[in-house]
C-alpha cells in the first residue's frame, strides 16, 4: 500500500500504542486514543489507510473487532487494558495488522 505522509505519521502512532497496549503500559480508548481516528475519522475514515486496506469505516473486518468484543467482557468502559493472555494476544494480533499496512521499505 502506498501511503502520503499524511497517513504514514498516524499509522506509526496507531501501531506504537498498540506496542504499549500489548505491553500492558496503556489502555486502548477507541477513537479518544487512536492517532488514525483523530486524523480520519472526521471524514467517514475517507483517507485512512485502514479503510483503504478493508473498505470498511470503524475499523471493520480487523483485528480490532475481536479485540472490542473480548475487551467488553473485562470491562465496562471504553479504557481496555490488555490484562489477560487473550487480550495481549489480540492487541499483538492489532499491531501486527497495522504493521502490515506500511510500505515494505519502512516497515520497523
Amino acid at each position: 500500500m502506498k501511503l502520503t505522509e499524511k497517513q504514514y505519521k498516524p499509522l506509526l502512532e496507531s501501531i506504537e500504542k498498540w506496542r504499549q497496549i500489548e505491553r500492558g503500559e496503556r489502555p486502548d480508548a477507541g477513537i479518544f486514543n487512536c492517532s488514525l481516528c483523530w486524523s480520519f475519522h472526521s471524514d467517514g475514515c475517507e483517507d485512512c489507510p485502514v479503510r483503504q486496506e478493508t473498505g470498511q469505516i470503524n475499523c471493520h473486518k480487523t483485528p480490532y473487532m475481536k479485540w472490542v468484543h473480548a475487551a467488553m467482557k473485562h470491562s465496562n468502559d471504553w479504557y481496555y487494558v490488555a490484562d489477560t493472555i487473550e487480550l495481549i494476544h489480540l492487541a499483538k494480533t492489532e499491531r501486527k495488522f497495522l504493521e502490515s499496512l506500511l510500505p515494505k521499505r519502512r516497515r520497523s
